[in-house]
């Protein structure tokens, strides 16, 4: 998988000096004329004056200052202890002279401003470890490497408290942020007290909001963050077991051996072995096991859709997600259970008290990503290279056909369900936008290239179906129980005058095949597309 970072600004912070200044009410500090300093008070409290303004700054406050001019640091308290890092903007990513230009980003978050720190406690262990940072001439690098990285988190937690304070955050977004930081630091020694402080909200509070907004305390979600990040590294790595432990911010094997037994159900190391049992349940992943060669034992299906007929399961047991009935899975006893980001939709949690589950850790809109992390855990690497293989020949022996029959006429497709009308959108996203205007080159009617960049889907109503003027549609009809209601829509007069259906070029097509990713999908789109032209 292939991930393409983009910045708003090639403009990078790099800390120049830090100092940990303790001075009384007689004494002052000039920050001499520059670039930026970052301020942390510690003990007491200081005012700054310079640059035109006068502000004050109390123990437990952050600061940011672009320093214009000199500044005057002045001490409000008998002693006041404060940390001081300056900072420059620097152009070296780009190699740009123009070194006093400072971008509009820049601008927006380095305006002088005052917070309480949300995370003073990390922001001091930052400060102390930039301060004591010593290097061999051999070590340099690597040092000034690791310091740079601690600047960069201090800066970050001090950018993080100006932004919610000028926002006005609530503390249940507060406490949400933090819950994002858990999911991307899981690693590191997350303390409860860190966690509170860092949202300004008192540890009882903080308890109460994440349990709320998670459904687990604290300390629960973190040992499930850090299991599935675990369950991710045996099955795609050969790191022995202490080393999984570490990676993932366990302390000792012995306790990641014991909460993992405790949260799964069994050990680690039978966890591994596992995936490679034949008895698979992967809801709404089916498309997948089946291009690899592997046959589920249960499909899924939902009262609105209906079953998944595309791929030719009439005769695997079927399991209703909507129904949440789980007395299908308990008696189908799946060996091993793949899960995808959508599983807490349909409540799918349940199936971690059955079998060993693996949470894919990401799944993306590009099919062959996931096709490809799916057969790196089941061992058939080579059946996925030999599915995407077939896959673009067929797109490529259908592309001229294709484009050579529609003769430069546009296409769109609609879903119709019981409440609405959806229009999907471009090449950028979705179920069909990436296949029929970029593998298949076919034409966008305008309505669709006038959607929103990245826009997967948009809600028509009504009267708007008249600005519609694709010259074919694929129609798509969600099932809505066997009530028909969807079908309400195919009797109005905005829709006896769609120019596709005047033409008799609206063309009705399986619901799963078209709202589905994998290779089973896109090739039964591929094939509807063919036949509808006649070829």
């Amino acid at each position: 998988m292939e991930r393409i970072n983009k910045t708003l600004s090639s403009r990078m912070p790099y800390w120049q000096r830090i100092a940990k200044l303790t001075f009384t009410a007689n004494h002052n500090y000039e920050l001499q004329a520059g670039d930026y300093a970052l301020l942390l008070v510690t003990k007491g409290a200081i005012e700054a004056v310079g640059n035109g303004t006068i502000f004050h700054l109390d123990e437990g406050y952050c600061a940011l200052i672009p320093i214009s001019q000199a500044v005057w640091l002045q001490s409000r308290d008998e002693t006041t202890v404060c940390y001081m890092v300056t900072f420059t903007i620097s152009d070296k990513l780009n190699n740009t002279s123009d070194s006093e230009k400072i971008d509009a980003f820049w601008e927006e978050v380095l305006r002088a401003g005052t917070s309480p720190c949300r995370a003073m406690s990390t922001c001091i262990l930052l400060a102390d470890a930039l301060l004591q940072s010593e290097y061999t001439e051999q070590e340099q690098a690597l040092t000034e490497i690791s310091s740079q990285i601690q600047f960069l988190e201090l800066l970050q937690h001090v950018l993080t408290s100006l932004k919610n304070r000028r926002e006005g955050l609530t503390m249940e977004e507060t406490v949400r942020l933090t819950i994002q930081y858990v999911d991307s630091h899981y690693y590191e020694p997350l303390a409860i007290g860190e966690l509170a402080e860092q949202a300004a909200v008192n540890r009882w509070q903080y308890t109460k909001l994440f349990k709320k907004l998670t459904g687990q305390l604290p300390v629960d979600y973190l040992n499930n963050v850090r299991i599935e990040k675990a369950q991710n590294l045996l099955l795609t790595t050969e790191n022995n077991l202490h080393q999984i432990a570490h990676a993932v911010g366990f302390s000792n094997e012995y306790y990641f051996n014991r909460k993992f037994k405790q949260m799964t159900g069994i050990s680690p190391g039978h966890y591994r072995s596992s995936h490679y049992n034949n008895k698979f349940f992967a809801p709404f992943l089916e498309d997948y096991l089946l291009t690899l060669g592997i046959t589920p034992v249960l499909q899924c299906t939902h009262k609105h859709w209906g079953s998944q007929t595309y791929l030719g399961l009439e005769q695997i047991p079927v399991l209703d997600v909507s129904a949440k009935n789980w007395q299908v899975l308990q008696e189908t006893k799946p060996e091993f259970i793949l899960l995808d980001d959508g599983y807490s939709r349909w409540s799918l949690e349940q199936c971690t008290r059955l079998s060993p589950v693996y949470k894919l850790p990401h799944t993306t809109e590009n099919w062959q990503d996931t096709l490809k992390a799916i057969a790196a855990i089941t061992g058939k690497e080579e059946a996925a290279a030999t599915a995407i293989r077939n896959h673009e020949q067929k797109l490529r022996a259908a592309r001229s056909k294709l484009k050579k029959a529609f003769s430069g006429e546009t296409i769109a497709v609609l879903r119709l369900t019981a409440e609405a009308i959806y229009l999907y959108g471009g090449p950028s996203g979705g179920y069909t936008g990436p296949l029929l205007y970029n593998s298949l080159g076919l034409e966008q009617p305008q309505l669709v290239k006038q959607l929103p960049a990245g826009i997967r889907r948009a809600e028509l109503k009504l009267e708007q179906l008249e600005l519609l003027d694709a010259d074919h549609l694929i129609v798509v009809l969600d099932k809505e129980g066997g009530s028909g209601k969807e079908r309400r829509w195919l009797k109005t007069e905005q829709w006896h005058s769609l120019k596709a259906v005047r033409l008799n070029h609206c063309y009705e097509t399986d619901f799963w095949a078209w709202m589905n990713y994998g290779m089973l999908s896109h090739n039964r789109k591929v094939d509807d597309l063919l036949l509808v032209t006649g070829l």
